[in-house]
């Protein structure tokens, strides 16, 4: 039988592309007070869907705002338990 891989959080600052609620400055830099908001984009082809949580799906000619941040290692469990992961 093979042997379930385990989560592992990071141990150094990772990159997040974030949509929907996490592109809310306040709530973010609530959740995640020492990550910082580095730059903004869209992601193109693709478009938001509410399924009881928010997510991204493809459609030809939309886009998406995103919120890219650099997240800090001390934040990634609030976030992942806003989350719901894992």
């Amino acid at each position: 039988m093979k042997k379930k891989s385990e989560y592992r959080l990071p141990t150094k600052p990772m990159l997040y592309i974030a949509y929907g609620s996490n592109i809310n400055l306040p709530q973010m830099s609530f959740r995640c007070p020492h990550s910082k908001a580095v730059g903004t984009a869209t992601v193109k082809g693709w478009e938001p869907e509410f399924r009881g949580v928010a997510t991204i799906v493809p459609k030809p000619n939309t886009e998406v705002p995103v919120l890219l941040w650099k997240l800090d290692p001390r934040d990634i469990p609030a976030l992942n338990r806003y989350e719901g992961f894992p």
